[in-house]
């Protein structure tokens, strides 16, 4: 009885927006600005007062459906992270010069490189992502040699390899890309057809040889289907001399709902995605309608990709699924655990999709090689031994274990957090591997790499240069990975301050 009297008196209060965080950079930048970071701690807590019964007050009705907002757009932040990754390589490809559906960018050494999302400095890049929607089938004539490629659909999901992985192997081929509601037309019996889910697409290649093939890429051929009898000339573009690199890592703050507004006018909507296209359109990003949000929606938006952004930081640095574990012994782990499709016997692969799509892109199978001497692999390392964020101001030492398990090449290659591009240093010092003139074995052979500001006296060929106020993250590739790598009978140290 007493227990009744008091609940029917006292109005509860329910807080919500759980998260107070202290961050170090501005709501509203993108990967290309030059901003100043500065300390800012933001408290998103909100209160719901119920009644005695549990019912909310009038006065908290709105708080309920702001918070219903809130957290339905930071769910589609997360949802729009590969998107907004391909989003970002076509406006790269754009802003060195390749805006036509048919044009091509090259990358090797250079500032399109440095902008690329975690990227090695081995291979020479080529990318493409056409509109389905406006060039109708495309052609694409596509060269023999020593390149590995894939194509995927805008959310980064795999379609199909090109190069030596797929059907063709060395050999040229051609194929033709079409949607997958489309028919095949008449005249296509020698092409090999690959379908799409999406209007808008990425495909890339790397030759990767590029110092033995400098001109194998010229004989791509990219051209719509209806121009087969007469096609254009395949144009190339790449970064010029001086030139700044253009990073495309998902914006930040409204920049990143303004770009995935963009993209949603292009596409069809797909069945999965319809819940989240409920939670956009309560926030203001509706297919068809131009953006145009309230105030009120702003502020959700801008508190939902602050939030957002930390989320996808956390999932794709911080992996907790047991599938990115390389050894119970190393803070090493696998940064690809996303499966081709997307899919698990009984899930969607949410967190999965986030973690490689927020720091990579690209997908294929022969990424997550399961033979010997076949395909790459990946290990990536984002903390110290003492689980402490690399700082650039400090030094450290990595040593690969004797016989490196790649019957290719390994490559050592580090990156900005922030951006998730090549680390800007001033002299592209950013990476080491198998081909690096000078590098230095021990007499046990191991190869110590150093990191850090200066490099150590006669390791100057095994360090990586950093900077005070960079944090950053390195990857370890490995290009057919052999048996040593699959039975995990190989060592991966973890990386030292070195006082």
């Amino acid at each position: 009885m007493k227990k009744s009297v008091i609940a029917a008196s006292v109005s509860a209060v329910i807080c919500t927006g759980v998260l107070a965080l202290a961050l170090a950079i501005p709501t509203n930048t993108s990967a290309n600005d030059s901003t100043e970071n500065a300390n800012q701690v933001i408290d998103f807590g909100s209160e719901i007062t119920v009644n005695a019964k549990g019912f909310p007050n009038k006065e908290s009705i709105q708080t309920v459906f702001d918070e219903m907002d809130y957290q339905g757009a930071v769910q589609a932040f997360l949802w729009a992270i590969p998107q907004m990754a391909i989003v970002g390589q076509s406006k790269m490809d754009d802003h060195f010069g390749a805006v036509k559906d048919t044009d091509v960018l090259v990358m090797y050494k250079d500032a399109a490189v440095d902008g690329m999302l975690t990227p090695n400095t081995v291979v020479r890049y080529l990318s493409n992502t056409p509109n389905l929607a406006k060039t109708g089938p495309l052609v694409i004539e596509y060269p023999g040699g020593k390149t590995a490629g894939v194509i995927h659909d805008s959310q980064m999901q795999y379609v199909a390899d090109v190069g030596l992985m797929s059907p063709a192997g060395a050999n040229p081929e051609k194929l033709l890309l079409i949607r997958d509601n489309q028919k095949v037309p008449v005249g296509a019996e020698d092409y090999r057809i690959v379908r799409l889910k999406t209007n808008t697409l990425f495909w890339g290649f790397r030759v990767l040889s590029p110092e033995q093939d400098p001109e194998l890429h010229k004989s791509l051929k990219i051209y719509p289907f209806s121009e087969r009898k007469n096609p254009q000339p395949t144009k190339f573009y790449k970064a010029k001399g001086g030139d700044k690199p253009y990073f495309m890592a998902q914006p930040k703050g409204m920049d990143y709902w303004q770009q995935l507004h963009e993209y949603i006018q292009l596409e069809d909507v797909q069945e999965a995605d319809l819940y989240m296209m409920a939670f956009l359109k309560n926030v203001g990003i509706e297919k068809g309608k131009a953006f145009k949000p309230t105030a009120r929606q702003i502020r959700i938006l801008e508190k939902a990709a602050l939030v957002g952004d930390k989320m996808a930081m956390t999932a794709s640095f911080v992996p907790r699924t047991e599938l990115a574990k390389y050894r119970d012994d190393t803070r090493w782990s696998h940064p690809l655990t996303l499966n081709p499709d997307h899919r698990t016997e009984y899930t969607l692969q949410f967190e999965e999709r986030i973690d490689w799509t927020y720091e990579a892109y690209g997908l294929s199978p022969a990424m997550k090689a399961k033979y010997p001497g076949k395909g790459s692999t990946y290990l990536a390392s984002y903390q110290d031994e003492q689980g402490d964020w690399f700082d650039g101001g400090k030094n450290y030492k990595f040593t690969i274990s004797a016989n490196a398990p790649a019957a290719r090449f390994w490559d050592v290659s580090t990156y900005n957090l922030e951006t998730r591009g090549m680390l800007q240093n001033g002299d592209n010092q950013n990476a080491v591997n198998t081909f690096t003139k000078g590098l230095v074995t021990n007499e046990d052979g191991t190869i110590d790499i150093f990191f850090g500001p200066d490099a150590p006296k006669g390791f100057e060929a095994n360090w990586i240069k950093t900077q005070a106020g960079d944090t950053w993250f390195t990857y370890f590739r490995l290009y057919g990975p052999t048996e040593t790598y699959f039975d995990r009978s190989w060592k991966m140290n973890d990386i030292n301050q070195v006082k």
